[in-house]
């Protein structure tokens, strides 16, 4: 009896383990993609109009089964050598954190995904006017100083655990940082 008592707390902590760590691991990796799509995507579009509109699509396509509203917030923010964020692969600043900075970064959340196109493009009430896309710096090789902006996609999401035997919930951050593609003149 006392075998079998050790032997199944032994193995159900195991068990358990492989529950909780397994979606862990699952949400941290949608939550990486997710970054890196945003990303990757900002960096294509550099300053068109809608592109935080579209990297907001493309981070909803790349969910897969995570439900959305376990995204607590998303960041999309300028980040450069000698910009706002410091050193380039900074994190975004705490204020960017909580909402948007002029100039610097827009905050999102899930509720943003449901926006129609036309509630972007850097309009007075538009949820990209503070770093407006059309402002980011695409231009190189035109003999000028200015070079591409960094453009920073940042994540975070709430897991809540499964059997909550370890935790009740883990909070995953992720940022991603790439050079808008520059455009030629």
């Amino acid at each position: 009896m006392v075998e079998a008592a050790i032997a199944g707390f032994l193995f159900l902590s195991v068990l358990f383990g492989i529950i909780e760590f397994g979606t862990a691991f699952f949400d941290y990796l949608t939550t990486s993609n997710m970054s890196r799509t945003g990303a990757r995507t900002g960096s294509t579009l550099g300053n068109t109009a809608q592109a935080d509109y579209q990297i907001l699509q493309k981070l909803q396509a790349s969910l897969n089964s995570m439900p959305q509203n376990r995204i607590q917030s998303i960041v999309i923010y300028k980040a450069n050598a000698n910009g706002y964020s410091g050193a380039i692969g900074a994190t975004p600043s705490a204020s960017c954190l909580s909402g948007g900075v002029s100039g610097v970064c827009n905050y999102y959340t899930p509720d943003d995904f449901a926006r129609p196109s036309t509630d972007f493009g850097c309009g007075a009430a538009s949820p990209d006017r503070f770093w407006c896309p059309t402002t980011r710096v695409v231009r190189a090789g035109d003999g000028s100083t200015l070079q591409p902006d960094y453009l920073g996609v940042y994540i975070q999401v709430l897991h809540p655990n499964v059997t909550g035997f370890f935790s009740p919930s883990w909070t995953f951050k992720e940022s991603t940082v790439i050079r808008i593609e520059a455009q030629t003149p």
